[in-house]
């Protein structure tokens, strides 16, 4: 039963994922991470990755790759951002020059750039920047607009209380955790589409 766990959590996670989200929003917060916004602000992110979903914990690896999320301007409803990987990062390149984009208030939503590594999954989408009045019993679970996860437990990451959307793309499902502050993991979870059928996972943490 136990090594059934971790693939039941992927199923849930995808099934609740499709699910249409009639929650009206209640009680309002700041702009996610940026509630005291200034330029020079500088988020670090170690990427990590889960080689079998069904071999957790042992299957959980951090990789010497360190993602800079930095904020560069500041435009009225807009928030210019950068990302670059440290100098000692294993996918670093000395010649790539660091991904710019900007995020955009559109009403109380925040729409999402699609040139970037931490929010590519939700290209052209926006994330609601208030609380969703529906707790979410599963730790991998989120309805398709958003939600709210007491647990989330992975090898070595721990989220408590946040904030959640998740996206699906054919085999894999995308789930972004954050809060009024700050977004703290950026996880993907793929389903292989031939036997054994092996789930694998990925994504950035955030450095605190």
């Amino acid at each position: 039963m136990k090594k059934l766990l971790p693939s039941m959590a992927a199923l849930l996670m995808i099934a609740a994922c499709n699910q249409d989200d009639n929650t009206q929003a209640t009680t309002p917060v700041e702009a996610i991470i940026f509630s005291d916004v200034e330029v020079g602000q500088k988020f670090l992110y170690q990427r990590y990755v889960v080689n079998n979903i069904d071999s957790l914990p042992d299957s959980f690896e951090w990789r010497d790759d360190t993602l800079v999320l930095e904020v560069t301007g500041l435009e009225a409803s807009r928030i210019f951002l950068q990302e670059s990987l440290t100098e000692y990062s294993e996918n670093y390149y000395e010649n790539t020059p660091p991904i710019q984009y900007a995020l955009d208030f559109v009403d109380d939503k925040l729409l999402l750039s699609e040139a970037s590594g931490l929010f590519s999954p939700y290209k052209e989408d926006t994330l609601r920047l208030y609380t969703i009045n529906d707790t979410l019993s599963h730790d991998f679970s989120a309805p398709a607009n958003g939600g709210f996860v007491p647990t989330f437990e992975l090898g070595d990451i721990s989220q408590r209380d946040k904030s959640v959307v998740c996206k699906i793309e054919v085999w894999i499902t995308h789930v972004l955790f954050y809060d009024d502050e700050k977004f703290y993991t950026a996880h993907s979870i793929s389903q292989s589409d031939v036997s054994p059928f092996i789930s694998t996972g990925g994504g950035w943490n955030l450095i605190e």
